[in-house]
Parts: C-alpha cells; sequence; structure tokens
C-alpha cells in the first residue's frame, strides 16, 4: 500500500476487510456517496472522521496521510523496544534489526499459509 492517496488507501483499507462501501458508511454515519468522494479523493474526511477512520482500520494517521509506509501503530510494547534498542551498541542493533526482518517475514509466511489452508476448505 505504497504511495497511494488518502482515498485509495481507504478503498484498500475497505476491500481488505471485505466491506462494501454502503458498510463502511455505516461505521462512520456517513453517506455512501460520502465513502465514494473519499476514495476518490473529490473530499477529505473532516478530523473526526479521521480518526475513526484509523481507528476502525487499526492503522496510524501517519499512515494515511502517508508519512509513514507501516500501516499499524506502534504499541506501548513497541515504544519500549525502541527506546531500549537506543543504548544497544551498532553490533547489536544490526543483529535487532535481522531478527525483526526474520520475525516480519516468518508472520508473512504464516499469515500466508493460513490464508492458503482456509482457501482449501
Amino acid at each position: 500500500m505504497e504511495n497511494l492517496t488518502l482515498g485509495e488507501k481507504i478503498q484498500e483499507l475497505r476491500l481488505d476487510k471485505g466491506l462494501k462501501q454502503k458498510d463502511l458508511a455505516k461505521v462512520l454515519n456517513v453517506t455512501i456517496s460520502t465513502i465514494s468522494h473519499y476514495e476518490l479523493d473529490i473530499h477529505s474526511p473532516e478530523l473526526e472522521i479521521f480518526k475513526k477512520i484509523a481507528i476502525y482500520f487499526n492503522v496510524s494517521a501517519d499512515y494515511l496521510l502517508g508519512t509513514k509506509n507501516e500501516p499499524t501503530p506502534y504499541n506501548k510494547d513497541d515504544r519500549t523496544v525502541i527506546r531500549l534498542s537506543v543504548k544497544f551498541p551498532e553490533e547489536l542493533k544490526k543483529e535487532l534489526k535481522e531478527y525483526v526482518r526474520f520475525l516480519t517475514l516468518k508472520h508473512k509466511k504464516e499469515s500466508k499459509k493460513r490464508v492458503d489452508n482456509k482457501n482449501k476448505i
């Protein structure tokens, strides 16, 4: 979901969740045409709706605005790991980054395997 407009991100998040525009409209308490206008980048959501979108899809405002490519917001545990790792020597920081990459790939493979198994049923 890199380099997408806000509207494209909203649409992709909605589709990833298997929602129709009318479903998201109901969640956000807006009209279907409003959702359509957001997704086509004709209008941008007001701040309260923008916050609801971020909360509903569990993504950060930074992601929606395009300042970060990672959709999921950091939680307290993430901040603790980052804060602790600042004091690590450079070699240990490098190992930590490699391990995080490994865990990320492992998670993606496991998720894909679950989806594949689900589709076989």
